[in-house]
């Protein structure tokens, strides 16, 4: 259990230092690399989703010209990864979106 918890701790110690390093990366996620790459390691070993595919390609969108559009998909993707009980709504082939299975 030690073992478990001392894991979870380096994974949120991780996270915060990729989040601290992105509030400082100008809006340029590239800049934060290699911790992203520690993190993802790290999340993938634990099964812990960290959002990085979403946080990125948010950041990416509201640095580029699609932010005009409003960058409804990536903040989407963003919340329902970050929900505390799991992601409510699932992305479905057609673009449109549908209750994840489980919270119907």
């Amino acid at each position: 259990p030690s073992s478990h918890s001392e894991a979870m701790a380096a994974l949120a110690a991780k996270k915060k230092e990729w989040t601290a390093c992105l509030a400082t990366s100008g809006g340029h996620p590239g800049r934060c690399e290699k911790v992203e790459k520690e993190l993802a390691s790290m999340s993938k070993s634990s099964g812990i989703d960290c959002c990085i595919t979403e946080t990125v390609a948010l950041m990416q969108c509201t640095n580029s010209g699609a932010k005009a559009a409003g960058c409804g998909a990536e903040f989407l993707a963003m919340r329902e990864c970050n929900r505390s009980g799991g992601k409510e709504l699932s992305r479905e082939a057609g673009g449109g979106y549908a209750v994840a299975p489980g919270k119907a």
